[in-house]
């Protein structure tokens, strides 16, 4: 991916299209969340036990 770079964003759930452009912080915000949710699952899917 190109640093700085227009990327569209698009909800296909809604009834209309919506998309916007994601500067480098939205981009970024985007790629935290990822990494905190894979480590989440990470750690879900070892120390969770049954009920």
């Amino acid at each position: 991916m190109r640093r700085g770079a227009a990327y569209p964003v698009t909800y296909h759930w809604l009834a209309a299209k919506a998309a916007r452009t994601l500067d480098d912080g939205a981009i970024e915000g985007l790629r935290a969340s990822t990494r905190h949710y894979v480590a989440n699952a990470a750690r879900f899917s070892t120390g969770l036990k049954p009920a």
